[in-house]
């Protein structure tokens, strides 16, 4: 079964077709919740010299903009690591996902979509290298 979805935001009504069937149905989305989840990767100063990886905190927030602040405040004071214990913190490759709930008919749908951003003072060579450990833990 091949379906496809359309969303109307100004109209906040969704437009599903079963192409397998040619039939078409109209709902009116009752309910629409937007939320942010930032995860990602921290670079740090070790407390033996050398820079290190690390998993960052998970921010949960309901605006990008808060989501955005959060993340660079926590990056500036050092609690964005997850547990390490950097000396002090560089920057940090993040991915900020967008998540919209949509109820409709009674029935809860999500989707979603990401966005990556870098924060703090990095060098391409530690974007690359914070790339590469974000897809490799």
């Amino acid at each position: 079964m091949h379906i496809i979805v359309t969303f109307c935001r100004a109209l906040r009504i969704i437009h599903i077709t079963n192409t397998d069937k040619d039939m078409a149905t109209i709902a009116l989305v009752k309910n629409k919740k937007q939320r942010f989840e930032v995860t990602g990767i921290v670079l740090g100063f070790l407390w033996m010299g050398n820079e290190g990886a690390y998993p960052a905190r998970k921010i949960n927030t309901n605006t990008r903009q808060e989501a955005l602040e959060k993340a660079t405040d926590m990056l500036h004071n050092g609690s964005l690591d997850s547990g390490m214990g950097f000396e002090s913190l560089i920057g940090a490759r993040l991915e900020v996902k967008r998540i919209e709930t949509l109820t409709i008919k009674g029935k809860e749908y999500e989707t979603d979509n990401s966005e990556t951003i870098f924060a703090g003072d990095l060098t391409p060579e530690q974007q690359e290298f914070l790339d590469n450990c974000y897809f490799n833990m």
